[in-house]
This record gives C-alpha cells, structure tokens and sequence, in this order.
C-alpha cells in the first residue's frame, strides 16, 4: 500500500476497512500527529530525556503537581526537580510486580496492586488497617484477680504508632469462679502495630469494652479488675482487600478486585466490613473506577456500569456503554475541557479508552461517544491515560502496552 501523508489526507484515519476498501483521501495510521476537533493535523512536540530509569511503570502525580510517583523494578521513587536537574530519590522497596495505582486523601498517597500500602506527608510507608486481625483470637487462662464469677469474652485490636486502630480479632471465652482475673497472652508485633488495646465483656454479657492497652512487644497482660472504657468500635472489620484498581468516594476508599467492588469505612478507609462493604458485578471491575457527581462509573472488558446513588445503602446498577473499557485507561478530568453537555460545568467528568475509541462520562451517568466509528482497538492490555493542554488545546494521550491502532502504540486525540 502506497504511504500517504496524513497532512493532505482529509478523511483523516480508517483502521477498519480492508485496504481495498480505503477511501481516498484516508491513511491507515496515524503516527506522532495531533489531530483536532476542526480536522485539522499538526506534527507533536518531541521530547528531552532528563533521567534515565529501568524499565520504569506505574508513573503518577498528585493533585497539586508537587509529587510524581514512579515504581521501578519492586522499588518506588519519588521524582524531584524538573529538566536536567530531575532526580530519583528511593521510598520504599518490596513493592509487588504488576500495575501499581494510586489515590490521595489530604496528604497522604494510597497506593493497591497486589498489596495496599500508604504513604504519609513525609513519604513514610505503612499498612492502612494496621493487620488483619480476623481469623485469630488471644489465649486465655484463669488468674488472680477481682473479677465476679461468670462467662467473660475478650478479643484484641491492634494499634499503630499514628494512632490507626485494626478490625477486632475473633473474641476468645473463658469461665470464671468468683475473685478471679484473666491471664491473656497476646500475638506478638505484626503489621505495623506499636500497641495492643484488649476489650472485654462485662460477666456474662456480649458485648465488649476496652479493659487495657499495652505495648506491642508486651507477651502476657492480666485482666483482674471490673473497670472497663469506651465500646468496642471495629468489630467484624478487616483490612480493604488490594485490587485493580483504586478511587476515593464520599470519605472512602474503593478497591476493586475481580467482579467486586469493595468500599472501606467512610473516614477510615483501611478497614472494611467483608459482610456489608462490597458490589458485586458480572466481568472484571479491575478495569475502571471513577466516581462522580451522581455516581460510580466502574468498567469491565465488555461494559461499562454506572452505579448511581450518594452512600452505598441507596446505590443502584445500570449498565450505560456496551464497549467495554481498556485496563487502567479512565481518568477524570475538569468539565471544561470536554465539549458537550454544558451541565458538566466545572464537575469532573470521566474519560476512557473503549476498544472503539474514547468515551465520556458526565456526571450525571450519561455516557458520549464522540471518536470516529472507523477507529477499533485490536488485542488486550493496558492503556494508562493522561489528560493535558498542548499549545491550549486539551488534548489526551494513551500509552497502550498490546493493544495496537493500526500500526501505531497510541492513541492520541483532542476531547
């Protein structure tokens, strides 16, 4: 097939028709070109390396632009200065192989793929939810003490040095004679744990209070006295599952990991109750989530959902695009650099990759496929996508790992 300058092609791109069947004035690919809402083409900038990594993957910024995150190898960096000057200083090693995605609460980064962790101001690594307590209890023995006689449960939490409290461990039972105590022996350090807070019942009650609160190093504590705190707060509560991918909702976090989507405490977004807190969805929820003014916008490999509703009690499912999203390509954007719905004003809105093409989600669950119905994705993968002005033009880029646009790896278009 002859090449034809795509400068002088005004019916732009077909990478589905047979090449017998181009019409004139088409080309198949488009390489290294910005293409724009008038039909217009220009060359794109080139680039300047400033720094040198291995096989770097996972790159992310935050809100503010002050901190670029990028993982290389099972170590993550962080990215300081700009041009020539740029540097990669190490945070934290151990990081898992695989996509790495990224959220922000105020000032603290979360980062899920394979494990959850959280980065704090100073860039400090620790474990959301402290550990997971479930499936363990303490070991309880008769002692000394001045508690009456009756049946008491006892169960343990585990406290990090920030002051973050773990979902309860399983409540351990013992019988007690009169002017008796209770021998505990507790786990030992596990996740990020500095202190341990035991909560007992009162004589033959079911529920639990707070009786004493100790080091982590601590082996053996003793409950002897018939003074108890505050009610237990973390009960049947667990560490978020680490998925796919990551967002913040309403105060929480959400993680999705295969066909659910799982959503943390509000406020206290590394616990979760395994009992309540989860959507469950047909296909891979591993491929978008991206909440919005009037929902959820959670994507799959063959649709895409809206999950509409402001707190998870009144949450309703609707299917809204049939397309399908490419992993890892939704990412929100201002309402303005979008055209369409004026409604959208200064909301995030959502934008993916589908397999034909990119997609808008408004806020309020409506779903605009503005991309030529010529353009079609073949193959599978990931598409990690950024949004950003070039010579004042909005335009999107997506960095595609399998996927192939004709003979290209990117696909590159104005909103």
């Amino acid at each position: 097939m002859k090449d034809v300058d795509i400068l002088s092609a005004p019916l732009g791109t077909d990478v589905v028709s047979p090449d017998t069947d181009i019409p004139k004035g088409a080309v198949r690919s488009a390489i290294n070109l910005a293409i724009h809402t008038s039909g217009n083409y220009d060359r794109r900038d080139g680039a300047t390396k400033v720094l040198t990594l291995a096989a770097p993957r996972s790159l992310w910024h935050n809100r503010g632009k002050t901190l670029t995150l990028v993982v290389v190898g099972d170590t993550l960096y962080a990215l300081r200065g700009t041009g020539a000057a740029m540097t990669a200083t190490s945070v934290a090693s151990g990081f898992w192989p695989g996509p790495v995605r990224f959220a922000e609460i105020g000032d603290r980064v979360y980062a899920m793929g394979g494990r959850f962790a959280c980065l704090d101001a100073n860039l400090n690594v620790t474990q959301p939810g402290v550990a997971s307590m479930l499936g363990s209890e303490p070991v309880l023995d008769t002692a000394i003490g001045a508690l009456t006689a009756g049946t008491y449960g006892v169960a343990i939490a585990a406290v990090s040095a920030r002051g973050e409290e773990s979902g309860l461990s399983g409540c351990a039972w013992i019988d007690l004679a009169s002017d008796s105590g209770i021998k505990v022996t507790l786990p030992g350090i596990i996740g990020d744990a500095a202190r341990y807070r035991i909560y007992r019942t009162t004589g033959n009650g079911d529920e639990l209070y707070l009786a004493d609160e100790v080091a982590a190093s601590t082996s053996v504590t003793y409950l002897a006295s018939g003074d108890v705190g505050r009610k237990e707060t973390t009960w049947m509560r667990d560490v978020l599952p680490a998925g796919d991918e990551i967002a913040v909702w309403r105060g929480r976090l959400l993680s999705a990991l295969g066909s659910f989507l799982f959503y943390s405490d509000p406020y206290n977004v590394g616990l979760y109750d395994p009992r309540t807190n989860f959507v469950a969805l047909e296909g891979d929820c591993g491929h978008m989530v991206l909440p919005v003014d009037e929902g959820i916008y959670v994507g799959t490999e063959d649709r895409v959902y809206f999950l509409r509703g402001n707190s998870p009690k009144d949450l309703t499912i609707e299917v809204v695009a049939g397309n399908g999203v490419i992993r890892h390509s939704g990412l929100l954007v201002d309402g303005a650099l979008t055209d369409g719905d004026p409604s959208s004003g200064d909301k995030p809105v959502a934008v993916w990759l589908s397999p034909h093409g990119y997609q808008i989600g408004r806020p309020n669950g409506i779903v605009e496929s503005p991309q030529s119905r010529r353009i079609i994705l073949e193959g599978s993968g990931r598409a990690p996508t950024a949004a950003f002005t070039r010579k004042g033009v909005p335009q999107l880029i997506s960095a595609t790992e399998t996927l192939t646009l004709g003979n290209s790896g990117t696909a590159d278009v104005t909103p």
